[in-house]
């Protein structure tokens, strides 16, 4: 098996491969055509590249997360009966039709 080395990336060919990217509106595919004859780089090595810089400039917009709503339950005031008090918070309280749970 081959020895591999390792090749870094100098700060002109990360701006060359971040405009280049800009240019093909971050089509990394096409941007890798155009760099592997430019910077006489392996082709996977320069698309790996323009994956990591294409996450990292900007990751909402090509990350697409799905978002779960979380449903409001209703607020209902509960009549307390006479001389009777919490005298602690709940975190969370909920009402069925024959009684109340509270959980703290």
């Amino acid at each position: 098996m081959p020895k591999r080395t390792l090749i870094f990336w100098t700060t002109p060919e990360l701006k060359q491969a971040k405009e280049c990217l800009i240019k093909n509106n971050n089509n990394v595919s096409a941007a890798t055509r155009e760099l592997t004859n430019k910077l006489k780089r392996p082709t996977t090595g320069i698309m790996f590249k323009l994956h990591q810089i294409k996450n990292i400039a900007n990751p909402i917009a090509f990350r697409k997360k799905r978002v779960i709503g979380r449903k409001d339950k209703p607020k209902n005031a509960l009549d307390l009966p006479k001389g009777f008090s919490f005298d602690f918070k709940p975190m969370r309280a909920e009402m069925f039709q024959d009684h109340v749970r509270l959980y703290w």
